[in-house]
């Protein structure tokens, strides 16, 4: 069952594997902005972890709050396993157009390695074709350097794949 709760942003932990690296100061800013403005249009999702709070979604909500200086922020706190957790992260950042491909990348690949799926077990869950997580899975293969530049925009992807 869930529940909307309101709890302390000192409970609350990001993801274990999160989608972004880096965050866009000037999305964030915007974020920072408009729940200064309006407050908070759409709790995060929590799950318990002990005595502490995962966030499964809304990372960046949470961030803006704690930079608004919020003490508390509107939760819906789920039961979910770790597979479920995950299960929900992949559907809600699956689809991001905002999200750097090299931070994309990172994600996708660093799921493969704890979890021990196949590129076509997490192509399946994503819902997209083994061919488009396997360009991903180059970048997060290249050195870091590489991923830098690409991160950067200093060599468009297609160059650093060839």
């Amino acid at each position: 069952m869930e529940e909307l709760q309101k709890i302390s942003l000192d409970k609350i932990d990001s993801p274990h594997i999160a989608m972004r690296t880096e965050l866009d100061d000037s999305s964030m800013v915007e974020l920072i902005d408009s729940m200064r403005e309006r407050g908070l249009i759409e709790p995060i999702v929590v799950r318990p972890h002990g005595e502490r709070y995962e966030i499964i979604a809304g990372d960046r909500r949470t961030r803006a709050a704690r930079r608004l200086g919020w003490p508390l922020i509107n939760a819906i706190v789920r039961q979910a396993t770790d597979e479920q957790t995950l299960d929900l992260r992949l559907a809600e950042n699956s689809d991001r157009s905002d999200v750097n491909i090299v931070d994309e990348a990172c994600y996708y690949g660093e799921i493969i390695l704890r979890q021990k799926w196949t590129v076509e077990q997490l192509a399946e869950k994503l819902h997209r074709k083994v061919e488009w997580l396997k360009i991903r899975l180059a970048i997060f293969d290249m050195p870091d350097l590489m991923k830098e530049h690409l991160r950067m925009g200093k060599y468009p992807v297609g160059a650093a794949l060839w």
